[in-house]
């Protein structure tokens, strides 16, 4: 995400009470804390049209190895990220608990671009390009990536909020 500032969304909807509103409407909630990332040595190039899948790729799959976990335990999971990048991640780890979901995309964009159509190569507007079952074949591998792999189909997204598409996510 190339602007300062997303990364503390979480504790900021911390601070405004996220966790005592779900609470007083009835939700039993435990706050697992922040996962932390590191950035990866040399990830700031493009690569294969991804800007730093190694970092975003690296922390996705902590991720997609945890919600599985917490889903075990019988809890459902609310993940607040930054980006939709987050998205990589959480809902590769939901299909890893139950194969058969559904996706609702609230968002002004699809984010459905691939690394061969995205006009920034920002994999915040990529990650319903990489989970999606219908598209493989316009995914090339990314380095950082590659446990990434197709998980939902379209027919079972729905977007809420879509004011602006780019011309190869139609």
């Amino acid at each position: 995400q190339p602007l300062d500032g997303a990364e503390n969304s979480p504790n900021l909807l911390r601070m405004a009470g996220i966790t005592e509103r779900l609470e007083r409407k009835g939700a039993r909630v435990h706050d697992y804390g922040d996962l932390h990332f590191d950035i990866v040595e040399n990830d700031g190039e493009f690569v294969e049209g991804c800007k730093f899948a190694r970092t975003v790729g690296k922390a996705n799959l902590q991720i997609a190895e945890r919600i599985p976990l917490i889903m075990k335990t019988g809890r459902k999971v609310l993940l607040l990220g930054g980006d939709h990048s987050v998205a990589l991640g959480s809902v590769t780890g939901h299909t890893r608990f139950q194969k058969d979901i559904a996706l609702i995309w609230v968002d002004a964009h699809p984010d459905i671009n691939t690394p061969l159509t995205s006009p920034s190569g920002h994999l915040h507007g990529m990650p319903v390009g990489f989970l999606c079952k219908e598209l493989p074949h316009i995914t090339p591998p990314v380095p950082g990536l590659e446990w990434c792999t197709p998980c939902i189909s379209a027919k079972n997204i729905a977007y809420i909020g879509l004011r602006s598409i780019d011309p190869e996510e139609k």
